[in-house]
């Protein structure tokens, strides 16, 4: 009979542990060093405050690099840092800065439900940028369209101030706003 334990005192040919096996081994290690996180009740959850430290859209793309080149010239935006390359090439997650906010993106992964708006056909969400200046409604507008967006509603004033539309090469619609109040 043999030993099943072999496999692992044969140094030249590496094991992939069982998924499932390796997340629960993780989780339990995880409670063993640190111990159980405390919770509330169900009653006291429902009466805690809620205090949101950041609300950051999480969005797909096809193409990732595409995307950070389009928001670094389009919106001045910064790669807080390196992405993610999964085995395959695609990025799995980027993180940009742009102005106070965080914006994260990966490269679709329909496995996994992640699809961009050409994928599934057009957008569900409008993606509201304010601006400091009606000037800059206009340079965010033209920089976005040189880079690869497409203008869906030129720069405009209205009543509720100075304001553009553009779809940037990811698919994702952008509301461009000045307010002067």
């Amino acid at each position: 009979m043999t030993d099943p334990l072999d496999a692992l005192r044969d140094p030249g040919t590496p094991q992939r542990p069982d998924p499932e096996f390796a997340a629960a081994l993780r989780r339990r290690l995880g409670e063993a060093l640190a111990g159980p996180i405390p919770r509330r009740s169900e009653e006291d959850l429902m009466t805690l405050p809620i205090t949101i430290k950041q609300f950051s859209p999480y969005l797909a793309v096809v193409d990732a690099r595409r995307a950070i080149d389009f928001y670094v010239a389009a919106f001045g935006a910064e790669v807080v840092d390196q992405p993610t390359i999964m085995p395959d090439g695609k990025i799995g997650h980027v993180t940009l800065q742009i102005g106070p906010l965080r914006l994260f993106f990966a490269e679709e992964f329909p496995e996994m439900g992640l699809q961009a708006p050409p994928s599934l056909g057009g957008v569900s969400v409008t993606l509201h940028l304010s601006l400091a200046s009606a000037d800059e409604v206009d340079a965010v507008a033209q920089r976005a369209v040189a880079a690869g967006a497409t203008l869906e509603r030129p720069v405009t004033d209205g009543p509720y101030g100075r304001a553009g539309v553009i779809v940037d090469p990811s698919g994702h619609r952008w509301f461009l706003l000045f307010e002067p109040h």
